[in-house]
């Protein structure tokens, strides 16, 4: 497809200081600089790893964690979408983040929004779902853009409970790397994810002082939290902030990650889950929508499971090679550039593109 036949589009996180979608905002970017003429627009520096060839327009904003920066600079996002659709005439506007209350500004600048404007639900629909000030605010603008979720239960919660047409609600695939490199494993189970449920953490650490149960077995855990700290032979707790690169070496030296979520996690996805398949590696989670549905679509490789006990019993359960390694290769063949860029061309062929 020619340069002129390509739709163009501009991505835009509209949150503030979304450090968590840094990764697959440039999985996503990657994958739509192939198929369309794409433009993306972030804070000076915010994108430092972007591959020069894409056309990146920084802007200044202020550097600040302040609950009244977070709404100064949710504002400012949004006057520069207004400026560069001004300036550019985007076919499409594809939000990575919106901020619920504040996109309810988005059509007072942005023409045709029902058509062009997509926004990306990560947590959002969670926090609707509990607090009804939010819902206020999402029913101003609700039925004025197009909406992405990332599997299709999250698509017909978001359209029955917000009675939404379900042609305006999209699943769309959460990216992956594919190429990932397996290092040795030195751990038997990781847990380290930062939304991790901090009572299995402590109930870990106490099943751990009264049995010993996981020396008994030889099996080495990690686990992270926010409130304890812990070390013994087999069982470490780390806290604090992880860099990439940490974050990574304890995921490909895994042979299983624990993703101990809480029951507030309910339409949403879990990063962490698609880090540690595309890097083969086997998850067990507590029993939330997401993790159940992957256990139907994978269940040699993704487990639900209860309680620590479980887990352990997991730990210990041998299985198929040969049975594992079909369910990853499928989980790669579902979340490839491939299947995603279908998807992004039927999402805008519907609203337009190519006509």
């Amino acid at each position: 497809m020619g340069d002129s036949c390509k739709p163009k589009v501009l991505y835009i996180e509209l949150m503030d200081n979304n450090r968590g979608n840094l990764t697959v905002d440039l999985r996503y970017i990657r994958i739509l600089s192939r198929i369309t003429n794409l433009t993306v627009a972030s804070p000076l520096g915010w994108y430092e790893s972007l591959d020069k060839k894409i056309k990146n327009i920084e802007y200044a904003r202020r550097n600040s964690d302040a609950i009244i920066d977070y709404f100064r600079n949710g504002i400012t996002n949004i006057r520069e979408l207004f400026q560069l659709d001004k300036q550019f005439h985007f076919d499409f506007i594809f939000c990575a983040s919106y901020e619920t209350y504040l996109h309810a500004l988005v059509p007072l600048g942005i023409p045709d929004t029902k058509r062009r404007v997509y926004i990306c639900n990560h947590n959002n629909i969670d926090l609707m779902d509990r607090k009804k000030i939010k819902q206020m605010a999402f029913r101003l603008y609700k039925n004025k853009v197009q909406h992405i979720v990332f599997e299709e239960f999250m698509k017909m919660h978001l359209a029955s409970k917000y009675h939404i047409a379900i042609e305006n609600v999209h699943k769309l695939t959460y990216p992956i790397d594919e190429q990932c490199s397996s290092g040795e494993k030195i751990y038997d189970c990781v847990g380290i994810s930062n939304s991790n449920n901090e009572s299995w953490v402590r109930d870990m650490v106490a099943l751990q002082r009264d049995t010993k149960l996981l020396t008994v077995h030889n099996l080495k855990v990690i686990l992270r939290s926010k409130e304890i700290t812990y070390e013994d032979s087999n069982l470490i707790v780390i806290n604090g902030y992880l860099e990439k690169h940490e974050y990574e070496n304890y995921i490909s030296g895994a042979k299983m990650i624990l993703l101990p979520y809480p029951d507030s996690f309910q339409h949403r996805m879990s990063g962490a889950l698609v880090d540690a398949l595309m890097n083969r590696v086997k998850v067990c989670g507590t029993p939330i929508p997401v993790f159940k549905h992957y256990e139907e679509l994978y269940p040699h490789i993704c487990k639900t499971i209860n309680s620590c006990d479980d887990l352990i019993e997991a730990l210990l359960r041998t299985s198929s090679q040969d049975e594992e390694n079909q369910d990853f290769d499928k989980f790669m063949f579902d979340h490839s550039d491939a299947t995603i860029e279908e998807e992004f061309k039927n999402m805008f062929c519907k609203n337009g593109a190519g006509k």
